[in-house]
Protein backbone atom coordinates (compact mmCIF):
# COMPACT_ATOMS: atom_id res chain seq x y z
CA UNK A 1 0.00 0.00 0.00
CA UNK A 2 1.73 3.41 -0.64
CA UNK A 3 1.96 6.56 0.90
CA UNK A 4 0.29 9.81 -0.59
CA UNK A 5 -0.03 12.94 1.61
CA UNK A 6 -3.68 13.94 1.47
CA UNK A 7 -3.55 18.10 0.93
CA UNK A 8 -6.54 18.42 3.28
CA UNK A 9 -4.98 16.17 6.17
CA UNK A 10 -1.41 17.16 5.56
CA UNK A 11 -0.54 15.29 9.33
CA UNK A 12 -1.38 12.23 7.85
CA UNK A 13 -0.81 10.12 4.64
CA UNK A 14 -3.59 8.73 2.40
CA UNK A 15 -3.29 5.21 1.87
CA UNK A 16 -4.11 3.18 -0.89
CA UNK A 17 -5.94 -0.09 -0.82
CA UNK A 18 -3.69 -3.00 -1.75
CA UNK A 19 -4.91 -4.72 -5.23
CA UNK A 20 -7.32 -7.21 -3.81
CA UNK A 21 -9.67 -4.31 -3.05
CA UNK A 22 -9.26 -4.31 0.72
CA UNK A 23 -7.69 -1.93 2.94
CA UNK A 24 -4.66 -3.49 3.89
CA UNK A 25 -0.79 -3.18 2.58
CA UNK A 26 0.82 -5.78 0.15
CA UNK A 27 2.81 -6.86 2.69
CA UNK A 28 -0.09 -7.61 4.75
CA UNK A 29 -1.80 -9.35 2.34
CA UNK A 30 0.94 -11.70 1.63
CA UNK A 31 1.39 -12.54 5.14
CA UNK A 32 -2.63 -13.39 5.35
CA UNK A 33 -2.29 -15.36 2.02
CA UNK A 34 0.87 -17.35 3.79
CA UNK A 35 -1.13 -17.30 7.22
CA UNK A 36 -3.92 -18.90 5.57
CA UNK A 37 -1.90 -21.47 3.33
CA UNK A 38 -0.62 -22.34 7.12
CA UNK A 39 -3.69 -22.97 8.12
CA UNK A 40 -5.17 -24.94 5.28
CA UNK A 41 -1.96 -27.43 5.22
CA UNK A 42 -2.78 -27.80 8.81
CA UNK A 43 -6.76 -28.51 7.71
CA UNK A 44 -4.95 -30.69 5.13
CA UNK A 45 -2.97 -33.11 7.86
CA UNK A 46 -5.91 -33.45 10.05
CA UNK A 47 -8.36 -34.51 6.72
CA UNK A 48 -5.53 -36.95 5.70
CA UNK A 49 -5.29 -38.32 9.21
CA UNK A 50 -9.06 -38.61 8.49
CA UNK A 51 -9.09 -40.28 5.36
CA UNK A 52 -9.55 -43.51 7.06
CA UNK A 53 -12.67 -42.56 8.58
CA UNK A 54 -13.62 -41.07 5.29
CA UNK A 55 -13.38 -44.06 3.02
CA UNK A 56 -14.75 -45.99 5.78
CA UNK A 57 -18.00 -43.63 5.35
CA UNK A 58 -17.72 -44.04 1.68
CA UNK A 59 -17.62 -47.91 1.48
CA UNK A 60 -20.83 -48.40 4.14
CA UNK A 61 -22.78 -45.87 2.17
CA UNK A 62 -22.03 -47.71 -1.68
CA UNK A 63 -22.67 -51.35 -0.16
CA UNK A 64 -25.92 -49.72 1.52
CA UNK A 65 -26.66 -48.11 -1.97
CA UNK A 66 -25.83 -51.06 -3.75
CA UNK A 67 -28.15 -53.56 -1.67
CA UNK A 68 -30.90 -50.75 -1.36
CA UNK A 69 -30.75 -48.44 -4.80
CA UNK A 70 -33.71 -46.90 -4.69
CA UNK A 71 -33.69 -44.13 -2.02
CA UNK A 72 -36.87 -44.45 -0.11
CA UNK A 73 -36.66 -47.82 0.83
CA UNK A 74 -32.97 -46.98 1.76
CA UNK A 75 -34.48 -44.52 3.79
CA UNK A 76 -36.86 -47.08 5.34
CA UNK A 77 -34.51 -50.01 6.10
CA UNK A 78 -32.08 -47.20 7.62
CA UNK A 79 -34.88 -45.67 9.97
CA UNK A 80 -36.15 -49.27 10.84
CA UNK A 81 -33.18 -50.05 12.41
CA UNK A 82 -31.51 -47.98 12.90
CA UNK A 83 -27.03 -46.82 11.38
CA UNK A 84 -25.12 -49.73 13.49
CA UNK A 85 -27.39 -52.33 13.21
CA UNK A 86 -27.54 -52.05 9.70
CA UNK A 87 -23.77 -52.00 8.97
CA UNK A 88 -23.43 -54.98 11.52
CA UNK A 89 -26.08 -56.89 9.34
CA UNK A 90 -24.28 -55.97 6.10
CA UNK A 91 -21.37 -56.61 7.50
CA UNK A 92 -22.35 -60.26 8.48
CA UNK A 93 -22.77 -61.07 4.80
CA UNK A 94 -20.34 -59.14 3.27
CA UNK A 95 -16.39 -58.34 3.59
CA UNK A 96 -16.47 -54.89 5.09
CA UNK A 97 -13.19 -54.96 6.62
CA UNK A 98 -11.46 -56.54 4.31
CA UNK A 99 -12.52 -53.64 1.60
CA UNK A 100 -11.92 -50.78 4.43
CA UNK A 101 -7.94 -52.38 4.75
CA UNK A 102 -7.99 -52.32 0.92
CA UNK A 103 -8.82 -48.68 0.99
CA UNK A 104 -6.35 -47.70 3.39
CA UNK A 105 -3.75 -50.26 2.38
CA UNK A 106 -0.18 -48.60 1.25
CA UNK A 107 1.80 -50.83 -0.70
CA UNK A 108 4.92 -50.25 -3.19
CA UNK A 109 4.05 -47.57 -5.99
CA UNK A 110 4.67 -49.16 -9.15
CA UNK A 111 4.61 -45.98 -11.09
CA UNK A 112 5.42 -42.92 -9.39
CA UNK A 113 5.12 -40.17 -12.67
CA UNK A 114 1.92 -39.41 -13.40
CA UNK A 115 0.28 -36.85 -16.21
CA UNK A 116 -3.28 -36.21 -15.12
CA UNK A 117 -5.76 -34.20 -17.63
CA UNK A 118 -8.05 -31.56 -17.04
CA UNK A 119 -10.66 -29.18 -18.59
CA UNK A 120 -9.97 -25.50 -17.01
CA UNK A 121 -13.74 -25.60 -15.83
CA UNK A 122 -15.04 -24.79 -11.97
CA UNK A 123 -15.60 -28.81 -11.24
CA UNK A 124 -11.80 -29.44 -12.23
CA UNK A 125 -10.78 -27.63 -8.80
CA UNK A 126 -9.81 -30.54 -6.93
CA UNK A 127 -7.64 -32.14 -9.29
CA UNK A 128 -6.00 -28.80 -9.95
CA UNK A 129 -5.74 -27.67 -6.30
CA UNK A 130 -4.41 -31.15 -5.15
CA UNK A 131 -0.87 -30.29 -6.69
CA UNK A 132 -0.14 -27.04 -5.12
CA UNK A 133 -1.57 -28.21 -2.06
CA UNK A 134 0.78 -31.40 -1.76
CA UNK A 135 -1.72 -33.99 -1.76
CA UNK A 136 0.10 -35.90 -4.60
CA UNK A 137 2.96 -35.97 -3.33
CA UNK A 138 1.88 -37.03 0.33
CA UNK A 139 0.87 -39.94 -1.85
CA UNK A 140 4.45 -40.41 -2.97
CA UNK A 141 3.38 -39.34 -6.40
CA UNK A 142 4.85 -36.57 -8.51
CA UNK A 143 2.23 -35.82 -10.85
CA UNK A 144 1.87 -33.38 -13.93
CA UNK A 145 -1.48 -31.40 -14.06
CA UNK A 146 -2.28 -30.57 -17.57
CA UNK A 147 -5.04 -28.12 -19.23
CA UNK A 148 -6.32 -29.72 -22.13
CA UNK A 149 -8.72 -27.51 -24.90
CA UNK A 150 -11.54 -29.92 -25.28
CA UNK A 151 -13.40 -33.56 -24.40
CA UNK A 152 -12.80 -35.05 -27.57
CA UNK A 153 -8.96 -34.26 -26.79
CA UNK A 154 -9.01 -35.96 -23.76
CA UNK A 155 -10.84 -39.09 -25.20
CA UNK A 156 -8.02 -39.00 -27.19
CA UNK A 157 -4.94 -38.78 -24.62
CA UNK A 158 -6.50 -41.46 -22.57
CA UNK A 159 -7.01 -43.77 -25.06
CA UNK A 160 -3.18 -43.22 -26.93
CA UNK A 161 -2.08 -43.52 -22.96
CA UNK A 162 -0.60 -39.78 -22.91
CA UNK A 163 -2.51 -39.50 -19.95
CA UNK A 164 -2.63 -41.82 -17.12
CA UNK A 165 -5.90 -40.20 -15.61
CA UNK A 166 -8.04 -37.55 -15.98
CA UNK A 167 -10.60 -35.45 -15.66
CA UNK A 168 -13.87 -36.60 -17.57
CA UNK A 169 -17.57 -35.98 -18.37
CA UNK A 170 -19.13 -38.66 -16.25
CA UNK A 171 -20.55 -40.71 -19.45
CA UNK A 172 -17.26 -40.56 -21.33
CA UNK A 173 -15.63 -43.50 -19.42
CA UNK A 174 -18.69 -45.65 -20.59
CA UNK A 175 -18.69 -43.93 -23.93
CA UNK A 176 -15.40 -44.75 -24.39
CA UNK A 177 -15.67 -48.28 -23.12
CA UNK A 178 -18.79 -49.03 -25.67
CA UNK A 179 -16.61 -47.66 -28.57
CA UNK A 180 -18.60 -45.08 -29.03
CA UNK A 181 -16.82 -42.07 -31.48
CA UNK A 182 -13.20 -43.54 -31.41
CA UNK A 183 -11.98 -47.17 -30.86
CA UNK A 184 -13.55 -49.14 -27.79
CA UNK A 185 -10.90 -49.10 -24.68
CA UNK A 186 -12.52 -50.10 -21.12
CA UNK A 187 -12.24 -47.07 -19.25
CA UNK A 188 -13.06 -46.91 -15.11
CA UNK A 189 -15.02 -43.84 -12.86
CA UNK A 190 -13.28 -43.47 -9.73
CA UNK A 191 -14.99 -40.82 -8.34
CA UNK A 192 -17.70 -38.09 -9.55
CA UNK A 193 -15.99 -34.58 -8.98
CA UNK A 194 -19.64 -32.40 -9.24
CA UNK A 195 -23.34 -32.62 -8.96
CA UNK A 196 -25.23 -30.28 -10.53
CA UNK A 197 -23.63 -26.85 -11.06
CA UNK A 198 -24.47 -26.43 -15.11
CA UNK A 199 -27.18 -24.25 -16.38
CA UNK A 200 -28.91 -23.26 -19.88
CA UNK A 201 -27.74 -20.09 -20.86
CA UNK A 202 -29.26 -17.93 -23.59
CA UNK A 203 -28.50 -14.81 -25.42
CA UNK A 204 -29.79 -11.34 -24.74
CA UNK A 205 -31.43 -11.05 -27.80
CA UNK A 206 -33.80 -14.23 -26.58
CA UNK A 207 -34.86 -12.42 -23.02
CA UNK A 208 -38.42 -12.38 -24.02
CA UNK A 209 -38.60 -15.77 -25.77
CA UNK A 210 -37.97 -17.94 -22.61
CA UNK A 211 -41.16 -20.51 -23.48
CA UNK A 212 -38.92 -23.60 -25.15
CA UNK A 213 -42.22 -24.31 -27.35
CA UNK A 214 -40.77 -21.72 -29.73
CA UNK A 215 -37.70 -22.63 -30.24
CA UNK A 216 -37.51 -24.07 -33.23
CA UNK A 217 -34.51 -23.45 -35.19
CA UNK A 218 -32.47 -22.56 -32.30
CA UNK A 219 -28.68 -23.41 -32.37
CA UNK A 220 -27.40 -24.71 -28.93
CA UNK A 221 -23.78 -25.72 -28.01
CA UNK A 222 -22.89 -28.43 -25.57
CA UNK A 223 -19.30 -29.44 -24.07
CA UNK A 224 -19.35 -33.21 -25.74
CA UNK A 225 -21.67 -35.62 -27.24
CA UNK A 226 -21.64 -37.89 -24.65
CA UNK A 227 -21.65 -34.96 -21.70
CA UNK A 228 -24.86 -34.56 -19.09
CA UNK A 229 -24.94 -31.47 -21.21
CA UNK A 230 -26.37 -32.77 -24.06
CA UNK A 231 -28.56 -35.59 -22.51
CA UNK A 232 -30.29 -33.22 -20.69
CA UNK A 233 -30.57 -30.84 -23.34
CA UNK A 234 -32.17 -33.22 -25.68
CA UNK A 235 -34.43 -34.18 -22.74
CA UNK A 236 -35.74 -30.63 -21.82
CA UNK A 237 -36.54 -29.91 -25.53
CA UNK A 238 -38.41 -32.81 -25.84
CA UNK A 239 -40.01 -32.49 -22.91
CA UNK A 240 -41.31 -29.05 -24.39
CA UNK A 241 -42.30 -30.80 -28.07
CA UNK A 242 -38.74 -29.99 -29.18
CA UNK A 243 -36.76 -32.66 -31.46
CA UNK A 244 -33.39 -32.44 -30.70
CA UNK A 245 -32.51 -34.20 -33.56
CA UNK A 246 -34.97 -31.86 -36.41
CA UNK A 247 -35.71 -28.85 -34.96
CA UNK A 248 -32.89 -27.32 -33.53
CA UNK A 249 -29.30 -27.71 -33.91
CA UNK A 250 -27.07 -29.05 -31.75
CA UNK A 251 -23.24 -28.52 -31.48
CA UNK A 252 -20.67 -29.39 -29.64
CA UNK A 253 -18.16 -26.50 -28.56
CA UNK A 254 -15.25 -26.47 -25.75
CA UNK A 255 -16.29 -24.73 -23.13
CA UNK A 256 -14.35 -21.77 -22.94
CA UNK A 257 -15.58 -20.91 -26.16
CA UNK A 258 -19.40 -20.99 -25.37
CA UNK A 259 -19.30 -17.12 -24.43
CA UNK A 260 -17.35 -16.00 -28.05
CA UNK A 261 -19.86 -18.13 -30.06
CA UNK A 262 -22.71 -16.47 -27.98
CA UNK A 263 -21.77 -13.06 -28.33
CA UNK A 264 -20.79 -14.11 -31.88
CA UNK A 265 -24.32 -15.07 -32.69
CA UNK A 266 -23.04 -18.26 -33.63
CA UNK A 267 -25.31 -19.94 -31.29
CA UNK A 268 -28.58 -19.17 -29.54
CA UNK A 269 -27.30 -20.33 -26.53
CA UNK A 270 -25.40 -23.40 -24.60
CA UNK A 271 -26.21 -26.10 -21.79
CA UNK A 272 -22.38 -26.01 -20.15
CA UNK A 273 -20.81 -25.65 -16.85
CA UNK A 274 -19.51 -22.62 -14.73
CA UNK A 275 -17.82 -20.17 -14.82
CA UNK A 276 -18.91 -20.20 -18.40
CA UNK A 277 -22.48 -19.14 -17.55
CA UNK A 278 -21.80 -16.46 -15.35
CA UNK A 279 -19.14 -15.04 -17.72
CA UNK A 280 -22.26 -14.55 -20.49
CA UNK A 281 -24.10 -13.17 -17.79
CA UNK A 282 -20.89 -10.61 -16.49
CA UNK A 283 -20.00 -9.99 -20.68
CA UNK A 284 -23.82 -8.95 -21.01
CA UNK A 285 -24.29 -11.33 -23.85
CA UNK A 286 -26.35 -13.75 -22.13
CA UNK A 287 -29.02 -14.57 -19.19
CA UNK A 288 -28.95 -17.94 -17.03
CA UNK A 289 -32.50 -19.34 -18.38
CA UNK A 290 -32.74 -22.88 -16.26
CA UNK A 291 -30.37 -24.42 -13.48
CA UNK A 292 -29.55 -28.12 -14.42
CA UNK A 293 -30.47 -29.09 -10.86
CA UNK A 294 -34.12 -27.84 -11.62
CA UNK A 295 -34.23 -30.73 -14.37
CA UNK A 296 -32.31 -33.50 -12.16
CA UNK A 297 -31.39 -32.03 -8.92
CA UNK A 298 -28.35 -34.28 -8.25
CA UNK A 299 -27.65 -35.35 -11.56
CA UNK A 300 -23.45 -36.05 -11.75
CA UNK A 301 -21.56 -33.54 -14.43
CA UNK A 302 -17.90 -34.47 -14.28
CA UNK A 303 -15.68 -37.27 -12.99
CA UNK A 304 -12.50 -38.50 -12.64
CA UNK A 305 -11.04 -41.90 -14.17
CA UNK A 306 -8.39 -43.93 -15.57
CA UNK A 307 -7.96 -46.90 -18.23
CA UNK A 308 -8.63 -50.77 -16.76
CA UNK A 309 -5.75 -51.62 -17.65
CA UNK A 310 -3.94 -48.73 -15.89
CA UNK A 311 -6.02 -49.91 -12.52
CA UNK A 312 -4.84 -53.89 -12.84
CA UNK A 313 -0.98 -52.64 -13.91
CA UNK A 314 -0.78 -50.24 -11.06
CA UNK A 315 -3.09 -50.83 -8.16
CA UNK A 316 -0.92 -49.03 -5.41
CA UNK A 317 -0.22 -46.42 -7.59
CA UNK A 318 -4.09 -46.03 -8.68
CA UNK A 319 -5.11 -46.09 -4.74
CA UNK A 320 -2.63 -43.30 -3.81
CA UNK A 321 -3.97 -41.21 -6.69
CA UNK A 322 -7.47 -41.91 -5.88
CA UNK A 323 -6.72 -41.08 -1.96
CA UNK A 324 -4.99 -37.94 -2.84
CA UNK A 325 -8.21 -36.61 -5.05
CA UNK A 326 -10.73 -38.18 -2.85
CA UNK A 327 -9.00 -36.00 0.35
CA UNK A 328 -8.99 -33.03 -2.21
CA UNK A 329 -12.33 -32.98 -2.84
CA UNK A 330 -13.57 -33.59 0.76
CA UNK A 331 -11.28 -29.85 1.27
CA UNK A 332 -12.47 -28.31 -1.78
CA UNK A 333 -16.20 -28.67 -0.35
CA UNK A 334 -15.63 -27.07 2.74
CA UNK A 335 -16.54 -23.15 2.39
CA UNK A 336 -13.63 -22.36 4.58
CA UNK A 337 -10.98 -23.45 2.10
CA UNK A 338 -12.78 -21.80 -0.49
CA UNK A 339 -11.20 -18.47 -1.19
CA UNK A 340 -7.66 -19.56 -0.88
CA UNK A 341 -8.42 -22.87 -3.59
CA UNK A 342 -10.03 -19.94 -5.40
Amino acid sequence: MSEFFDPYNADRPLMLKCSCGRDHSPADHHAEVVADAAAVQLRARSETAEFEAYSQEFIEATLVKSLFPHDEERRLFLRAVGKKTAMAAIASVLPMASLQAMAQEKGPLEKTNLKIGFIPITCATPLIMAHPLGFYSKQGLNVEVTKTAGWALVRDKMINKEYDASHFLSPMPLAISMGLGANATPMNVATVQNINGQAITLSLRHKDNRDPKNWKGFKFGVPFDYSMHNFLLRYYLAENGINPDTDVQIRVIPPAEMVANLRAGNIDGFLGPDPFNQRAVFDEVGFIHMLTKDLWNGHPCCAFGTSTEFIQKNPNTFAALYRAVLTAAAMARLPGNRELIA
